[in-house]
């Protein structure tokens, strides 16, 4: 309907209306029974949206034509409920050092295998480092903050800062628990980005830089993505995201009602710096030491409040003192 004009009826016979409020639940009805093709498989599925992931162990070459195997039923059950796979859009990555790096195949084509993969908007390598992704959003950063000072006449310091934690911080913390680094190269390149930004600013450019976060009042972004792990932490424990808590972390079997009780992680010996510094590890000892009242904290929006006024200090490698 356009202006009160109807079109003909027409009879849909495949998808779901697009805009409409049933959309998304009829959409995920439709697209739910995808992950048969994976029953009785040691292929595991993911599904988000219209996104599909699979993955597998793949150690010899029965494993090899297993995976094959399924991406050809994929693309049989695609065909019998009329949904396109866009090919072009199709990637494989193989992780580890000793993969054998076998070529997939789907719809005829071989899957493009690139240096580097956008996972929901992360890139990742075959290494599971997260080099260019960070340089990737450093760019884009850089880049929103000379299109803000280019349209913006104003140079208020609360109408910069609003445009600052709407259109550019959010590209520098996207997924961050995913990818947040632990080189300090990495670390500096991020917070660089907000210096930067800070600096252009004519009237509070001539302090340093702390000085000129507690103005605007605004975080150092390292510390920002310190307790976005330990937020994600909270919600694991409490059932808020599923990350079950019992498969990713060890808690303390014995705990008293000293301020060293509450969820007590137990830190896992980590043999690598990789290890040590993915997203289940890397913040353990600071959860740790938060005080028992933040710890047991009710709810998440408490939590929050309270962990806004920990002390975090000791945790964080940059310095910030450099202008």
């Amino acid at each position: 309907m356009v202006e009160h004009c109807f079109s003909s009826l027409t009879p849909v016979v495949s998808g779901v209306p697009q805009g409409s409020v049933l959309g998304p639940i009829l959409f995920i009805l439709f697209i739910n029974a995808i992950g048969s093709i994976c029953d009785g498989s040691t292929v595991t599925h993911n599904l988000f949206a219209d996104d599909l992931k699979l993955y597998s162990n793949i150690n010899t070459n029965c494993d090899h034509f297993h995976f094959q195997s399924v991406l050809d039923q994929l693309q049989q059950w695609c065909i019998d409920w009329q949904l396109n796979i866009n090919s072009s859009k199709c990637n494989i990555i193989h992780l580890g050092h000793n993969n054998n790096k076998y070529k997939y195949f789907l719809n005829g084509s071989p899957i493009n295998a690139p240096e580097t993969v956008t996972d929901l908007g992360v890139d990742v390598d075959p290494l599971l480092k997260f080099d260019c992704h960070i340089n990737k959003i450093i760019k884009k950063a850089y880049s929103r903050i000379a299109i803000l000072f280019k349209g913006f006449a104003s140079r208020e310091v609360q109408l910069l800062k609003q445009a600052y934690t709407t259109y550019i911080r959010p590209v520098l913390e996207y997924a961050s628990s995913v990818w947040s680094p632990h080189l300090l190269k990495h670390i500096n390149s991020i917070e660089r980005v907000q210096k930067h930004f800070t600096k252009k600013i004519p009237s509070i450019r001539h302090l340093p830089y702390p000085e000129r976060l507690a103005l605007i009042g605004l975080e150092p972004l390292e510390l920002r993505r310190l307790k976005f792990d330990l937020i994600l932490y909270y919600k694991s424990f409490h059932n808020l995201v599923a990350l079950p808590h019992s498969i990713y972390f060890h808690l303390q079997s014995n705990l008293s009602q000293t301020r060293t009780g509450g969820n007590r992680i137990i830190p896992v010996l980590c043999t690598t710096n990789r290890f040590a510094n993915d997203f289940f590890n890397r913040s353990v000892n600071c959860y740790n030491s938060l005080p028992l009242n933040v710890i047991n904290s009710p709810t998440l929006s408490i939590f929050k409040n309270a962990l806004s006024i920990t002390n975090l200090s000791n945790y964080i490698k940059c310095s910030y003192l450099a202008i």
